[in-house]
């Protein structure tokens, strides 16, 4: 035990734990009186947050010899094996000597390929000037498909106090609850639909010309999960005197939660009257489309199905991105009842497709078996 306490009166070990993206790495250090104190108090977990379903993120351990003993590492390894989804991008072969004022990093990958929360522990192994474990937590949760947008239903009556709710859904597969915090921007066209209040949130800017009412709103207390929510709901007065239309779009979302991805979907609403004062249907154009996209596909074709009421000819933008986020098919295609996609190029893996108008948008996480 003298043994023990002399060597660390005599040095000092620093750990830099630099995660990627961030200025300030944290400094953990081990001290030789208050050993125990300091590993059980400094070893803050490694987070990796949310992490889109098979995104892969990156974070960087960086130790240090700050001292003047000779250290050595034996092993650096997971307690649980990564769990399948933690593993080394790059590590130095072990044993590893550590000279004074010497240093290794370690990379760190988080690939999550379902939806869930993660832990593991990464094992630091040491056997000179005597023999300890450091072991640091790892943490990390997936996230797949959220989608923020305007109510899809088929008609409103009358002129004030109209009000158009803003929906939240969750990704279905999503377990355990995620209270968010959000800011988002919704515009719409002013000489339609004036709004002048929120049902829930805060209005914290209001850009209002003749042509166009863009809000930025903000709303807290929101639990995101495998439901469906009204977020908030856009209260306001009609004005119009002829048939008209505008668009319910969204722009700019942002959670104080990283990592969590919100799409949005765009909603139009037709508005038909003879006055302002005398105004008996507002309808809400279902001018969206519906995609049903398999999980799984194993025979070579991927095929989409379509579900629309309006015979208006659009062009859909189809995309496919492998794992690691790379674009491997795009193509502009009329839109049918049915699309077929050739896959038979492409490996088996794990895939995001993506599908874009003018009006709506939509992604999943595919499986393509071969």
């Amino acid at each position: 035990m003298k043994k023990f306490f002399s060597h660390f009166l005599l040095f000092l070990l620093t750990f830099f734990i630099a995660l990627s993206q961030e200025k300030n790495p944290t400094i953990l250090k081990i001290i030789a009186d208050k050993y125990s104190e300091s590993i059980t108090q400094s070893n803050e977990p490694i987070r990796f947050n949310f992490v889109r379903l098979g995104n892969l993120k990156r974070k960087t351990i960086y130790i240090e010899n700050a001292g003047t003993s000779v250290y050595q590492i034996q092993g650096i390894t997971f307690l649980n094996n990564g769990l399948g989804v933690f593993t080394f991008s790059s590590t130095p072969s072990v044993p590893v000597t550590l000279l004074p004022s010497e240093a290794i990093y370690i990379t760190l990958n988080f690939q999550p390929d379902k939806i869930n929360k993660f832990y593991d522990t990464l094992l630091i192994k040491f056997t000179e000037p005597f023999d300890f474990i450091y072991s640091l937590p790892i943490e990390g949760s997936s996230i797949a498909f959220n989608l923020l947008y305007t109510k899809d239903t088929s008609e409103f009556v009358g002129t004030n106090n109209f009000s158009v709710p803003i929906f939240l859904k969750g990704d279905p597969e999503l377990t355990e609850g995620i209270p968010l915090n959000f800011t988002f921007s919704v515009c719409v066209n002013s000489k339609l639909f004036l709004i002048d209040r929120i049902s829930n949130g805060t209005i914290i800017e209001n850009n209002f010309n003749q042509t166009f009412n863009i809000l930025t709103i903000s709303t807290g207390n929101i639990i995101l999960d495998s439901s469906t929510k009204i977020v908030t709901n856009l209260i306001g007065r009609l004005l119009l005197s002829d048939q008209d239309t505008t668009i319910i779009s969204f722009d700019s979302v942002e959670l104080d939660i990283p990592g969590i991805y919100i799409q949005t979907q765009s909603g139009i609403v037709s508005l038909l009257g003879i006055c302002v004062s005398d105004i008996s249907l507002i309808d809400f154009d279902k001018n969206m489309i519906k995609f049903s996209v398999p999980q799984v596909t194993s025979f070579g074709t991927l095929k989409i199905q379509c579900d629309y009421n309006f015979s208006e000819k659009r062009a859909l933008n189809v995309k496919l991105f492998d794992i690691l986020g790379k674009l491997v098919y795009y193509k502009q295609i009329s839109l049918e009842p049915e699309i077929e996609l050739p896959l038979t190029y492409l490996p088996s893996g794990i895939y995001r497709i993506e599908i874009e108008d003018y009006l709506t948008k939509y992604s999943k996480i595919i499986s393509v078996i071969k």
